[in-house]
């Protein structure tokens, strides 16, 4: 879709229930390499019901948690082993299934971007026949 504006319907894209109006964050899956810096694109305005976007943000709120643990018991099994490799061996292991989780949270998320253009990827088709109407597409 084109990116001069981007409009949500008010249907929650978890669930599909109607009225949502509690703001979501959809982030993008991968970052573009611009010059000297990495660029991601974020929407902080996604409706979610209440329900679904209590429940997303409890999610994301323990991965957010599982990783910081995650990192620390690494930084501490490479300082007691005195060995990076080790600790990069914990670390890389138990954020296989802590990125699954948050992904698998996920009901809106940006595939692709670039100056012109973003692509959007759903969860049900239905959201997406929806967002499609919503911005003109259809």
């Amino acid at each position: 879709m084109p990116s001069r504006s981007v409009s949500f319907p008010r249907i929650c894209p978890a669930c599909l229930a109607p009225g949502a109006s509690e703001p979501v964050l959809a982030t993008s899956d991968t970052n573009r390499f611009k010059g000297f810096y990495f660029q991601s694109l974020t929407f902080n305005s996604v409706p979610y019901c209440t329900v679904c976007a209590a429940r997303f943000k409890r999610v994301l709120k323990w991965v957010h948690f599982g990783a910081y643990v995650v990192l620390a018991l690494g930084i501490a099994v490479a300082v007691w082993k005195r060995s990076i490799w080790d600790g990069l061996f914990v670390v890389v292991i138990p954020c296989v299934p802590l990125g699954w989780i948050a992904q698998s949270n996920t009901s809106v998320s940006i595939s692709e971007f670039d100056d012109k253009s973003i692509v959007f990827r759903f969860r049900h088709a239905e959201y997406a026949v929806e967002f499609r109407k919503v911005n003109g597409l259809s």
